[in-house]
């Protein structure tokens, strides 16, 4: 093997001192460099516990870990099996394709083994031993058929079926006399489902458990000794401005607060409390404002230099109809440099299909009303097309699936987050414009987050007395701050929300 024996054991005893000696990678300033881990990562590598759980933020290298890990355990261990399984496809290949880059980029680790290199699967042969390692990646899946093995399960949160997936495949590592670790790890998703019970949960007792949020990776964070000191005692704000690196600092002002918290925080987000509460509802409330009545009045209260928008929420069945007339105006004292007004809210209760079209015709007539979306799941189709085809320039419609309401919701969120909005006075003087400001704001608040089943999150009104309709309606409309707010990089973007025989109105 031509390795010395002190060199041999020490990597045997330290076991992330084998990559940092054997392997390449990326240089921070281009070419090929040693490769240098994380202390997060050493210490992951260190921990020789049988259950291994990592709430991790995004983007601080752990399927690069995993990769390097099971490589290391392959050339070490002859006859070594590595099982990762991942969210999707593309999440599996990833790291088979981050062993080969490592393969490529490492001629030391070919003097140690021989390697072949598959598309879904690595096999190793130590020059010293006669068996073969193996390291197998597969999407979303129990992993069965397999003994004696390590198993990753990367993302956990976020799997479709988490839980079979975990009961399914640990039992891939009972057999295995040296190894069999079981290793979860995720960024949150909600305080629900196998992960958060294996990290805060009932499952968590026999875990090793490591918490990894942003400010301790040095491509996230600019100086990550002094944030590990203070960083937990500050607000979100604060670490973002003292330690935070541009491209996070560029993300974090297009995330909602909570949202970030949960995917870079490690903040686990109680499903059962609003989206939007009260505390920060009552922080954009606008001292004797009140909705209009009609549109002429709203013609006569919007901002002189303002734009008018409209969102439009199809009732179906006993839902009612309903539409948000929103003011957007300039003012250097927002950050974004737009403020927000809901103006009017107009409800169509029991009105059939042609007389909504025919009562929004007539809106849209008016040249003050620069665009409305609409609601164009069910029903809404074919009022939709009916708008668009009388006003091509005016009308958008959307799709009501998963990522379109995440996307809604976070714009709306965000605008909250900023003080952007004048939300109506529900303690205003007339009692009748009270009472709608009230019904207004309960039906903002009425709205809940919970996990989802893949990469989005379900978000859904929970009231006895309504289906929170005037929010999605008000939701709708705040698409028009969809620059404004700079929605984050990973839900959907505006042009994916567009129904797509509607979509031509945005050319």
């Amino acid at each position: 093997m031509g390795v010395p024996k002190e060199q041999f054991d020490e990597w045997v005893e330290i076991p992330w001192t084998f990559p940092e000696d054997t392997m390449c990678w990326d240089g921070d300033r281009g070419g090929t460099a040693p490769l240098l881990l994380e202390d997060y990562q050493r210490q992951f590598m260190d921990c020789p516990a049988k259950y291994r759980g990592v709430n991790k933020s995004r983007q601080v290298g752990y399927s690069f870990v995993f990769a390097v890990e099971s490589l290391t355990r392959a050339i070490m261990d002859p006859g070594h099996t590595s099982m990762f399984v991942s969210y999707n496809l593309d999440d599996a290949r990833e790291k088979i394709t981050i062993i080969h880059k490592l393969l490529d980029l490492s001629p030391a680790l070919h003097g140690l083994a021989d390697f072949d290199a598959l598309k879904n699967d690595v096999k190793v042969k130590p020059k010293w031993a006669r068996k073969w390692s193996l390291i197998r990646s597969l999407p979303c899946r129990p992993v069965r058929g397999k003994t004696k093995a390590d198993l990753y399960l990367d993302e956990i949160a976020h799997y479709q079926d988490a839980e079979q997936v975990y009961l399914g495949s640990a039992p891939a590592t009972v057999r295995s006399l040296t190894g069999g670790q079981i290793t979860v790890a995720s960024t949150p998703n909600g305080r629900a489902g196998i992960f958060w019970e294996c990290i805060e949960g009932p499952r968590s007792r026999p875990y090793w458990k490591q918490n990894v949020p942003w400010w301790e990776s040095r491509y996230l964070c600019s100086d990550v000794e002094l944030a590990r000191r203070e960083a937990g005692l500050m607000t979100t704000d604060a670490r973002i401005s003292k330690f935070a690196l541009p491209n996070l600092v560029e993300l974090y002002d297009g995330m909602a607060l909570i949202d970030f918290q949960q995917e870079f925080e490690c903040d686990f987000v109680d499903d059962g409390s609003s989206y939007f509460p009260m505390d920060l509802l009552n922080k954009n409330v606008c001292r004797d404002r009140r909705l209009c009545r009609d549109f002429d009045e709203v013609l006569e209260k919007r901002h002189p230099k303002g734009q008018l928008f409209a969102g439009v929420d199809i009732g179906r069945f006993k839902d009612t109809t309903e539409v948000v007339i929103l003011d957007r105006w300039p003012t250097e004292s927002a950050s974004t440099g737009y403020a927000y007004s809901p103006m009017m809210v107009m409800t169509m209760d029991r009105v059939n299909t042609q007389e909504q079209g025919d009562r929004l015709e007539t809106l849209l007539k008016h040249p003050a009303i620069e665009r409305l979306w609409i609601d164009t799941t069910g029903i809404g189709l074919a009022i939709g097309e009916r708008l668009r085809n009388a006003f091509p320039r005016k009308v958008v419609g959307v799709m009501f699936t998963t990522p379109s309401k995440e996307l809604m919701c976070v714009l709306a969120r965000r605008s909250f987050e900023r003080l952007l909005v004048d939300l109506p006075d529900p303690e205003h003087e007339d009692s009748r414009a009270g009472r709608e400001a009230r019904l207004f704001i309960d039906h903002i608040h009425s709205i809940k987050r919970h996990a989802g089943t893949g990469r989005h999150a379900r978000y859904e009104a929970e009231s006895t007395t309504h289906h929170g309709d005037q929010f999605w309606a008000f939701a709708l409309v705040m698409l028009c701050a969809h620059e404004d707010l700079k929605p984050r990089r990973d839900t959907a973007t505006l042009r994916d929300v567009i129904d797509v025989s509607l979509e031509a109105s945005l050319v």
